[in-house]
């Protein structure tokens, strides 16, 4: 574990100084070229998901399509870490707008970011938290009160019904009681995940005031409104 950290580490720092492929587009450029780049200039929007009757709501800093989806996949599972500085910004900015939401409502004192765990076997595969390195980079440090219980599956690959049923469940909080958390997460698709968090800590007695996400996937219904919106006179 500390030596996949230390790797990973020097990696970043020796991408930095040489020029590598872009992660985005695969261009022998730089970390992230500026095409991809201007692909990941944050948009925050709240997006919505329906969890069994429920209303989950989310503030996305961008779309997971285009460049996003392949720079945040070699972020994440392909090593390459010095794609993180181009990831950064769309990070903050949708905790900037959750923040500012959650102020409105119900005022800011206490609140605490929280992130999903990773399953063991991610971590030993990464040798470090996607998520919490980016926090890292922001000087922000997010409370580990969610435990995963065993049985949970990666969620990659998993259709929308076995993303429910993998997420129900899951994680259990400890020394959650009595405070106040902003639930951080990098890709927001059927909103299992989050959900199950923001169950996990209600029921440890704490209370959620909001989610954020690097990117959200875009629902086909989503897409057919947007499109339709487009085409309208």
């Amino acid at each position: 574990m500390r030596f996949a950290a230390v790797r990973a580490a020097v990696a970043e720092a020796v991408a930095l100084a040489l020029p590598v492929s872009c992660a985005g587009c695969g261009a022998f450029d730089r970390a992230v070229c500026r095409a991809c780049r201007a692909e990941l200039v944050p948009a925050p929007r709240l997006v919505v998901r329906d969890r069994a009757g429920t209303a989950l709501t989310a503030w996305a800093g961008l779309a997971y399509r285009g460049a996003v989806r392949p720079v945040l996949g070699a972020y994440k599972d392909g090593g390459r870490t010095d794609a993180a500085p181009a990831l950064v910004p769309a990070l903050a900015a949708s905790i900037d707008a959750a923040l500012r939401a959650a102020a409105h409502r119900t005022g800011s004192a206490g609140i605490e970011l929280c992130t999903i765990p990773s399953t063991p076997s991610a971590i030993r595969a990464r040798g470090y938290r996607p998520v919490d390195r980016l926090l890292a980079r922001l000087d922000l440090r997010a409370a580990r009160v969610l435990r995963p219980i065993a049985g949970h599956l990666d969620q990659a690959g998993l259709d929308a019904e076995a993303r429910r049923r993998n997420a129900s469940g899951w994680l259990r909080a400890r020394g959650a009681g009595g405070r106040r958390f902003l639930v951080v997460d990098d890709v927001l698709t059927t909103g299992a995940t989050l959900a199950a968090a923001v169950a996990a800590l209600e029921s440890g007695g704490a209370e959620v005031v909001g989610c954020a996400v690097l990117a959200e996937t875009p629902l086909h219904r989503d897409e057919h409104r947007r499109r339709s919106s487009a085409n309208s006179p």
